[in-house]
């Protein structure tokens, strides 16, 4: 009985051991493509807080912990991207949490995240057509009291995002410094020799041109969609 209580004994920590060693923390882009497509479904917008491989009955799963509004979510999918489950984990309180118009509860303007069906169907059409390919998360920022929809992915492990209108126009996106037109890296050279690039982003305003009169005087003026009038240099 000693005996068979002792190999118990040695037996037990090896099992553990064995198990512990079959999970492995992973990152996003190190994922099969059919679990990527599954987990970016189910996340939306929501930040992925951790990946871990593990091997269940001889076969690989991927479990991940998604934080979303609601709570953490643990999603649970197979090497072939079948979603296996997902279902609420222990709810986290969030400090500063954003409403539905992307305004935090002080009603301060800010920015929440959102699913793809959250989007205008503009937004949605111009993600579908230039973006298709990439494997997007999206958040709704609310500025100066206007709505703007933001898409960010991830392209030769570089981050990028593009801001829309509700149109789905794009007024801004990043781009990669070596990208930048000649006139502008050359300019940037001259005018700030010790600096160092950290971000730039293409940006497009898009605004009308109104001609007005007043006592015998015409003068022209720059209004944005918004209404913001521009003012003249």
């Amino acid at each position: 009985m000693k005996r068979s209580m002792l190999m118990l004994g040695l037996v037990l920590p090896v099992a553990i051991a064995i198990a512990f060693a079959a999970e492995e923390k992973v990152e996003m882009k190190d994922l099969p493509a059919a679990v990527q497509k599954t987990l970016a479904a189910e996340a939306g917008s929501a930040p992925v807080l951790e990946i871990e491989q593990e091997t269940e009955d001889g076969k690989i799963v991927y479990e991940a912990e998604v934080k979303k509004e609601e709570g953490i979510v643990e999603v649970e999918i197979a090497e072939d991207g079948t979603l296996l489950k997902a279902e609420a984990g222990e709810d986290e309180d969030e400090e500063g949490e954003q409403n539905e118009e992307g305004e935090d509860e002080d009603g301060e303007e800010g920015e929440k995240g959102a699913a793809a069906s959250d989007l205008p169907e503009a937004v949605q059409n111009r993600i579908k057509s230039d973006y298709a390919d990439k494997t997007c998360t999206f958040s709704i920022e609310k500025e100066d009291g206007n709505v703007y929809y933001e898409a960010e992915y991830e392209e030769n492990d570089t981050a990028h995002s593009i801001k829309m209108t509700e149109g789905g126009d794009v007024i801004e996106s990043e781009v990669e410094a070596k990208t930048l037109p000649e006139a502008v890296a050359a300019h940037i050279k001259k005018a700030h020799p010790k600096a160092e690039i950290v971000e730039s982003e293409s940006v497009q305003l898009n605004f009308y041109e109104v001609e007005l009169k007043t006592g015998g005087k015409t003068r022209e003026i720059k209004v944005l969609a918004n209404g913001q009038e521009l003012d003249e240099d």
